[in-house]
């Protein structure tokens, strides 16, 4: 996508105060703020090329009144969870 069509999208203009000052109406508009924010569990893989981008996330978050935590997740355990019902069972069986 064209830099100048990707910063017409909500959130990908450069200005980054400018991104989360609109994140911050937003959340206000749906009751959220600075003495009522929303918690949130960001769930990654325990790996550190996905928990690290996860707590950089987190951290951001913090700017628009939502306040997350991590849920690390170890690989054998993201795969039956994930999986549609069909695919879960043929998993199981095997």
């Amino acid at each position: 996508m064209p830099p100048e069509m990707l910063a017409t999208l909500p959130g990908y203009d450069p200005d980054v105060a400018k991104n989360r000052a609109e994140a911050r109406k937003i959340m206000e508009k749906l009751g959220y703020g600075p003495s009522n924010r929303l918690a949130v569990t960001v769930s990654s893989r325990n790996i550190p090329g996905y928990r690290q981008p996860a707590v950089i996330l987190i951290d951001h978050l913090k700017e628009i009144y939502i306040d997350a935590v991590l849920e690390p997740v170890e690989d054998r355990q993201l795969v039956p969870q994930d999986l549609p019902q069909g695919l879960h069972d043929r998993h199981q069986r095997h």
